[in-house]
This record gives C-alpha cells, structure tokens and sequence, in this order.
C-alpha cells in the first residue's frame, strides 16, 4: 500500500482508497502498462478468431477435399467410390469418422498413415487401408472444416 495524492484536494491518500477522505472526490487507480498490453493482445486475438476466413471459391470444401484426396491418393493404385457396402454397414463419402470405427473394427485395418493436412495446417489426414468381407479398400480422413470432427473423404478400392 502505498500513498498517493488525490487529484482534487492534493491531499495524501492511500492507493486503495476508493475516495478521497478530505474531499469524497473518486480516486482512481493508475493504469498499468502490463494491464495495456494484455488487453491489447487479447483483442488482437478475439478478432483474429472472429474474422472471416478467405475462401479461393465458393465451394471450399470441395478445393480443400480435392488436395486432401491427392495428397494420399497417389500413395495407392485404386479407383474411387462414393460408398461402400459391407456386411457390418455401409461406408460413404462424408460419413463421420467415429461411424467408420462402428463399421469396421480395428483388426481389419491392415496398415494406416498419418500425416499433416497440406489443405489444413492445423489438423491430420489419415490414410486407411483395411482388409474385410474379402474385400480391400482404403478410407482416406480428414477434416473438411476446421474446427470440425473427421469425415470420410474417400474411398478406394481395386
């Protein structure tokens, strides 16, 4: 606690003191640079958050699928597909990840890749490739909106 003088009378007053003792005038207390700072940058980052994205087209999902797919794509020689029926369910083109683990259970996975997303710093691409039902096929997952959960984006069979 430290003395400082009021502003209206120059009286000395505690730096705690919500009013003046001698006046009753409103004291106020100094404004650190530290505090500036703080709000300056917590303001810097609501508005980064808030601001909207820049989008190349006016479907950026499919852009952002389009290179995700390649990315992964050029790993396997199989041909795509929309759906894919087994006996445990059907997979399809923007199924949920978590549904993709309720349809084929993690034995049938024979092998899976994990890399950045070049479409999508922040997040994953996965690459999967499953054997079941006598049949082989990979699932290729990622984001198609970040934040967002894990979609199917393709599908690859032989």
């Amino acid at each position: 606690m430290a003395l400082i003088n009021c502003k209206e009378c120059g009286k000395s007053i505690s730096s705690e003191a919500k009013t003046c003792p001698q006046c009753g005038a409103k004291c106020s207390k100094p404004i650190s640079i530290i505090g500036i700072v703080v709000t300056l940058i917590f303001c810097v980052m609501v508005f980064q958050c808030n601001s909207p994205r820049e989008s190349p087209s006016a479907t950026p999902d499919t852009n952002k699928a389009t290179k995700q797919k390649a990315e992964l794509k050029n790993e396997v020689e199989f041909s795509e597909n929309k759906s894919l029926t087994l006996k445990n369910g059907m997979l399809k083109v923007g199924m949920l990840a978590d549904d993709f683990i309720k349809i084929v259970p993690v034995s049938a996975i024979v092998n899976q890749v994990v890399k950045p997303d070049p479409a999508n710093p922040s997040s994953l691409l996965l690459r999967k490739d499953c054997k079941m039902d006598g049949k082989e096929f990979t699932v290729i997952v990622a984001r198609t909106q970040d934040p967002g959960p894990y979609r199917i984006i393709a599908i690859l069979t032989k």
